[in-house]
């Protein structure tokens, strides 16, 4: 039995857990239901400048971009973002999130130059508000180092791509996924610039 009390917040962050569990599983309808189900009941209990309205403009804005719905997500994370900057800073590590998945959608657009100043911003609350070797800065410096890549900048993006490789290996350890993800993106890096003989052993997980 839930405990008094539970209401509506409880109940809107069990659907937003059953939403993520299933975004995380590939089971999209169920997922945007239930995330949906979530936002409506915040809205309403919590206000729509809530930071927990924006956690859920967030989660459903990743389901919708995941879906390929880039016009139906754009919307959502910014208006994540503007509740972020408003309710908790311009320098939280929330904001920093809603400042990286927006930047995400926006390189899915095609928009490498609105996407780069808000990953670089993202990387520079993370730096600050986290510290330079926690495992979400390595996240912004991949992001930033793969933006730089795309846009041709091998050369600027891969002090970036050897620095988050650096911090994942000493964070996470030497097998963990998001390792073997900074290897693969140096390794790819690396050939891009015709440096074969050092893409080789990061590509076979050294």
């Amino acid at each position: 039995m839930l405990r008094r009390g539970f209401g509506a917040c409880g109940r809107a962050e069990l659907l937003d857990r059953a939403g993520r569990y299933f975004h995380g599983r590939a089971a999209h309808s169920q997922a945007a239901e239930l995330l949906r189900d979530a936002l409506a009941i915040r809205e309403k209990a919590l206000g729509p400048e809530h930071p927990d309205t924006a956690k859920s403009l967030n989660d459903l804005a990743d389901l919708l971009r995941d879906q390929g719905d880039f016009a139906g997500a754009r919307p959502l994370h910014e208006r994540a973002l503007a509740i972020r900057e408003k309710a908790l800073g311009p320098e939280h590590p929330a904001t920093a999130t809603s400042l990286n998945n927006l930047a995400i959608l926006l390189k899915a657009q095609g928009d490498f130059k609105g996407a780069r100043p808000l990953y670089e911003r993202a990387l520079a609350i993370r730096e600050k508000a986290l510290g330079p070797e926690h495992a979400a800065t390595a996240t912004s410096l991949n992001n930033l180092a793969n933006l730089l890549r795309d846009q041709g900048d091998l050369a600027g993006a891969r002090p970036l791509h050897e620095r988050a490789l650096a911090i994942r290996e000493k964070a996470l350890g030497p097998e963990h996924s998001d390792t073997a993800t900074s290897l693969n993106n140096l390794a790819v890096l690396l050939k891009a610039q015709g440096d074969f003989a050092g893409a080789r052993p990061l590509s076979s997980g050294r």
